[in-house]
């Protein structure tokens, strides 16, 4: 699979909000299968 062309900036961004919502999740237990789910 191919990442779209992005701007430069939006990359950064992502990883700034997703971080602390995936340590939260693995602290919870969620795992990568329930992930998918989860954004539904």
């Amino acid at each position: 699979m191919q990442l779209p062309n992005l701007p430069p900036s939006l990359l950064p961004a992502l990883q700034y909000v997703m971080r602390p919502l995936v340590r939260l999740m693995l602290r919870k237990g969620v795992t990568y299968n329930c992930f998918p789910e989860l954004l539904k």
